[in-house]
């Protein structure tokens, strides 16, 4: 390298890794690059660097690149992926750049170039900057208020979604000792009806079971007020997907105690989010009044 760097007169500013580079090349470079003194020495600080491949088990070349981008600290820094691919085979493009401001045209003008010329289809899969890094005694220029933001957009999607149901996921583990694990679709199909009778629910459908679908089973059952669907796994886990129209939690908590004295199973995770139209986020008893932002 140093007499490449004294045969050409500058530093090298372009660094291909070959597709059939071997991984004790790239720790010989890694180790080169990952001195101040030689990236000063011997490589340009505007450096550009291509990491093409074709197996993606050669995941050390995309750690390479991303080591390049904690080296180099002075701002544009960036590090992309662009998959390439037809419908047999693919290449991934790795690429570390440092130095140009254009950084995000230049990438979408070459993807656009290539697909051209090769018909090739292209994924950009990500593009990241460099690494933050803590700057000390930091003195900002100016400090930015609440009232310094306009709301108008917020407070108009607040104002006009419509939640108009209650989803709640719950997923279910087995528990007790081994031989009281063991589930099985008829007792599916006994806790749906357990369920219907202690939760006074009075089904327009079901609960229907269905079972063929690997070694678990599914049920469901419709009623005026809301549905659920239960997926069991053939092993240990008990899914369920419960809607009702109202924000009712105490319903809910019903449905889950009821379920754990049907079957020995125990709550491993549960989520809650509203349902209904124009981008709804907000339950429905959110939108009683409005938000403390609206209100500055």
């Amino acid at each position: 390298l140093e007499a490449v760097v004294s045969k050409e007169g500058r530093r090298i500013d372009s660094l291909i890794i070959d597709p059939r580079a071997s991984f004790a090349m790239g720790q010989v470079l890694h180790k080169v690059i990952s001195k101040a003194r030689n990236r000063k020495k011997l490589f340009a600080s505007d450096l550009l660097a291509l990491a093409p491949m074709l197996d993606t088990t050669d995941k050390w070349r995309r750690i390479l690149l991303d080591r390049l981008r904690m080296f180099y600290v002075q701002e544009p820094v960036y590090r992309s992926e662009v998959l390439f691919n037809t419908t047999e085979k693919f290449l991934e493009m790795g690429t570390f750049r440092s130095g140009d401001g254009r950084f995000f045209d230049n990438v979408r003008g070459l993807v656009e170039k290539i697909e051209k010329t090769t018909g090739l289809v292209s994924e950009i899969r990500f593009i990241e900057g460099g690494v933050l890094r803590s700057q000390r005694d930091l003195k900002p220029t100016h400090f930015f208020l609440h009232e310094d933001y306009t709301h108008d957009d917020a407070y108009e999607q607040w104002t006009s979604q419509k939640p108009t149901g209650y989803q709640t996921l719950l997923q279910f583990k087995t528990r007790g000792r081994q031989s009281n694990r063991d589930l099985s679709t008829d007792k599916i199909e006994s806790m749906m009806d357990s369920l219907m009778a202690r939760l006074e629910i009075k089904p327009l459908s079901g609960p229907v079971t269905v079972t063929g679908m690997g070694d678990g089973c599914t049920s469901a059952a419709i009623w005026p007020e809301g549905d659920v669907i239960v997926k069991w796994d053939g092993k240990y886990q008990l899914d369920v997907d419960l809607f009702t129209e109202d924000d009712d939690v105490d319903f809910v908590d019903d449905f889950r105690l009821a379920i754990a004295q049907v079957i020995p199973v125990k709550l491993n995770e549960r989520d809650s989010m509203p349902r209904g139209h124009n981008r709804v986020i907000n339950f429905r008893s959110d939108l009683e009044r409005d938000p403390a932002w609206a209100a500055q």
